[in-house]
């Protein structure tokens, strides 16, 4: 029997459509904008249930990849899945319901899903899970380890991690406002060492810190205003790092061939040897003038 699986999601950029339909790395999705009040779902038609963990592995990737493209949190919930006759994904509805996790007042409209970064390989799709919950969690501690566990992607220890936030600042690579430093009181030392001594430790080593250094007062305001203006400091460490030390550059974009069919994603050297549509398209859609200059340009 067929089985109809529900991967749960909140998703803070509300979107054009309530319905869309892709397939990404050879998987048909069903997309679901439930209402406010229940997350959305990505739904698919699996032949076996033994698929279930491959699957979710895909589309937690395809969230990562939405949630970075649109600066939108995104929070996966647990999958699961029932027994369906019907094998057809456009009869498919929701029959799962788990209420949201994200507050109503982040929900942000003008959406879609028709643009997402292009994933080659292992190290982005950690980073990018990574960045995902760091930037979905409206905790600053918890958003503050996953945004340096960002920059040890690729096996870098902290020593190598301080070095290159020294050198990302000093080479003004990533902005840091003057007064957000005037406010952390560093004096002379550098900002990777504090970063790595005073947040990230100070944070994951709470209860057992050594003699002398920093300790995190959670009541304390002092404390609060400087982990709040590290979170955002190291967001942009973490996005920078993303974009150029593991070169997530490249652009997926939705698509149907010849407008017709099934959407798929693909990269932007297919659309220029191919007769392909974007999919869900308006006429007065950002995608497909972006595409347009770029043809003209090359001509």
């Amino acid at each position: 029997m067929p089985y109809l699986m529900h991967i749960p999601f909140d998703n803070s950029g509300r979107l054009d459509r309530n319905v869309y339909y892709f397939k990404y790395k050879d998987i048909k999705f069903k997309l679901i904008q439930n209402s406010q009040k229940y997350q959305d779902v990505l739904l698919t038609i699996l032949s076996n249930p033994n698929q279930e963990e491959s699957v979710h592995k895909v589309a937690s990737g395809y969230l990562s990849a939405l949630s970075w493209q649109n600066r939108a949190r995104v929070i996966c919930g647990y999958s699961g899945g029932i027994g369906t006759r019907d094998s057809s994904l456009r009869k498919a509805k929701c029959g799962m319901f788990d209420l949201r996790r994200i507050p109503r007042g982040y929900d942000v409209k003008g959406y879609n899903i028709l643009i997402i970064p292009k994933i080659e390989n292992d190290r982005q799709r950690k980073a990018l899970a990574l960045f995902r919950q760091a930037f979905s969690n409206l905790n600053p501690y918890f958003s503050f380890l996953f945004y340096w566990h960002v920059l040890g992607v690729g096996g870098r220890e902290p020593p190598e991690v301080c070095k290159w936030i020294d050198g990302s600042f000093k080479r003004k690579e990533v902005h840091v406002p003057k007064g957000d430093l005037t406010r952390l009181g560093l004096g002379k030392r550098r900002l990777g060492e504090y970063l790595k001594e005073d947040c990230r430790n100070a944070i994951a080593h709470i209860e057992r810190r050594p003699a002398g250094r920093k300790e995190l007062e959670i009541d304390d305001l002092k404390d609060v205003e400087r982990i709040h203006i590290s979170t955002s400091m190291i967001e942009e460490l973490a996005r920078f790092y993303i974009k150029n030390g593991l070169g997530l550059n490249k652009k997926l974009y939705l698509v149907r061939r010849n407008g017709r069919g099934f959407p798929v994603y693909v990269a932007e050297g297919e659309l220029e040897r191919k007769a392909y549509k974007i999919a869900y398209e308006k006429k007065s859609s950002f995608p497909l003038k972006i595409m347009e200059r770029r043809k003209k340009s090359k001509n």
